[in-house]
C-alpha cells in the first residue's frame, strides 16, 4: 500500500507567493510590456510559478523524488532520497530556515524536518524498527509539534514492543 503523503500549509507562507506575483504583474505593468495590465499580472504569476518549478526540481529534487518514489510504493528508493535531501538541507542549513522566501515554498515543516519523518516512514514500511524510531525520535525531538512524527513513533514502539516486550521497557519517552 502506497505511503500517503501530507503537506501542511501554512497560510502565512503562501504571502511570498502572492507578493512575488503581484510584485512581477507590477514591475511588468511599471515597463508597459503589454497595454491590458490583467496580461502583465498573469505572466508574473506565470514567471514566479516557473521560477518555483525550477526550485523544486533543482534545489529540492531530491525530496521531490523521495515523495514521489515513497507515493509508489518503493519504500527503499524513496529513503535514499531522503537521505540525500536531509544531508543537503543539513549541511546548508539556511535554506530550509528561508524557505519561504527562497523557494516561494508554503510549507509549513522545514525540509530537514520532513526529510526525517518521512525516512522514518519509509522505514516503518520496509519493516527497518530500530531506523524507523531512530529518525521519528530525532524528528520529535528537534520539533515537539510534529504530531505526525509522534503519532508514528508511538506506532514504531507498539511494534518494537510486540516483537520484543522486555526491550519497550528501557526506551525513553
Amino acid at each position: 500500500m502506497p505511503m500517503p503523503v501530507s503537506r501542511r500549509i501554512g497560510l502565512l507562507r503562501m504571502l511570498p507567493q502572492l507578493v512575488a506575483m503581484a510584485a512581477v504583474g507590477f514591475g511588468l505593468s511599471r515597463l508597459g510590456l503589454f497595454r491590458l495590465v490583467f496580461v502583465n499580472y498573469v505572466l508574473g504569476v506565470f514567471l514566479v510559478l516557473t521560477y518555483r518549478y525550477v526550485v523544486l526540481n533543482t534545489v529540492t529534487r531530491h525530496h521531490m523524488l523521495g515523495i514521489r518514489r515513497a507515493r509508489a510504493g518503493d519504500y527503499g528508493q524513496a529513503a535514499d532520497r531522503f537521505v540525500r535531501s536531509l544531508e543537503f538541507f543539513s549541511r546548508f542549513p539556511v535554506l530550509d530556515t528561508w524557505r519561504s522566501l527562497l523557494f516561494l515554498s508554503p510549507e509549513r515543516y522545514g525540509y530537514r524536518e520532513l526529510a526525517l519523518t518521512n525516512l522514518g516512514l519509509c522505514y516503518l514500511h520496509m519493516e527497518r524498527f530500530a531506523e524507523a524510531e531512530r529518525c521519528l525520535a530525532d524528528c520529535v525531538k528537534l520539533h515537539p509539534g510534529n504530531l505526525l512524527a509522534r503519532a508514528a513513533l508511538e506506532m514504531v514502539r507498539m511494534r518494537l514492543e510486540l516483537a520484543d516486550p522486555a526491550a519497550g521497557e528501557g526506551r525513553e519517552e
